[in-house]
């Protein structure tokens, strides 16, 4: 299919999933020995479509399994690659390795040049977040704030902030621990760390859900960048740009 591609197209692309081999031994821990002939086959398979690989800054292995050294494997199965044209158009372009909670795969994450994030600043109203009522905290927090006459919304917002900084800790542990040696210590840790980096997502999807207002999905369906995209549409179709008077525009 790749060579398929190749040869139809002339135009500079790039393409990114599971190619479920590895070009160098270095890209594989533990288990079996690769097999040389397989990875020679993978990479000759990308040069004859005049395809680069797109190394990543952040992270390396985006495949794991096992919970004791004896059985632990880690692979970078998961890559982009890239037309040579394609690369000399965006040169500043990066790559991620994003540990997930509920997959043995890491997301790949493919930064353009030339993104801008444009934050619009709002006044924030109260909206209680219900993922709060899983946390053993809540009851304390909202009778203090009650008996203090105290803003609650500071306090949600302060506790966004917790929660996304948690997780980024626990990504970057994650990564660390892959490229750390293969221990059972290392499993355990690994083991523990995806357990809460699970609880982290888990409310993150709650917190999207919640704003999205998409009645229809099932409770468990886990798309939060669904639900983010949801809700920042809403945001966005309810955002009032200007006001035409006599006057002219305001």
């Amino acid at each position: 299919m790749i060579s398929r591609l190749a040869s139809t197209s002339s135009l500079p692309w790039c393409m990114g999933g599971d190619f479920n081999e590895i070009i160098h031994s270095d890209e594989k821990r533990g288990g079996r020995k690769p097999v040389r002939s397989y990875m020679e086959e993978f990479f000759q398979c990308l040069r004859g479509a005049d395809l680069w690989d797109i190394r990543p800054k952040v992270g390396w292995f985006s495949w794991a399994s096992g919970t004791r050294a004896k059985t632990y494997v880690c692979k970078r199965i998961d890559r982009f690659v890239a037309k040579n044209d394609w690369r000399l158009k965006f040169q500043d372009c990066s790559i991620e390795t994003i540990p997930m909670a509920m997959s043995d795969h890491s997301a790949i994450l493919l930064k353009m040049v030339g993104e801008e994030r444009i934050c619009d600043t709002r006044k924030d109203y109260f909206k209680f977040d219900f993922c709060w009522a899983n946390e053993d905290q809540c009851r304390d927090i909202v009778k203090r704030i009650w008996e203090q006459d105290d803003s609650f919304t500071a306090k949600q917002r302060s506790r966004r902030t917790q929660a996304k900084r948690e997780e980024r800790r626990l990504r970057d542990y994650l990564t660390r621990l892959q490229s750390g040696p293969i221990t059972d210590v290392n499993c355990e840790l690994r083991r523990k760390a995806l357990v809460d980096l699970k609880e982290v997502m888990d409310k993150d999807e709650n917190y999207w859900f919640q704003r999205s207002r998409v009645a229809w999905l099932k409770d468990g369906d886990r798309n939060s960048s669904f639900f983010h995209a949801r809700a920042n549409g809403r945001r966005k179709k309810n955002r009032i740009e200007g006001l035409l008077s006599e006057g002219g525009l305001e």
